[in-house]
């Protein structure tokens, strides 16, 4: 059985509201438009890369 860590999904939607949320978009969406999300909204490649930057940059995550 293999765990989902949900830490680098909850930065990604985090930054996504931040990014999105003067335009109207869900977070979700854009985070799938930017291609952070599959549509199963999982991390991809790419939003694993967004990920470690904002936990570098972050120090509160």
């Amino acid at each position: 059985m293999s765990f989902y860590n949900l830490a680098p999904k909850e930065a990604i939607l985090n930054y996504a509201q931040v990014m999105a949320g003067s335009w109207g978009y869900k977070p979700v969406v854009y985070a799938k438009r930017m291609g952070w999300l599959d549509s199963d909204e999982k991390v991809t490649i790419d939003g694993q890369k967004i990920a470690k930057w904002i936990f570098e940059s972050e120090p509160e995550f």
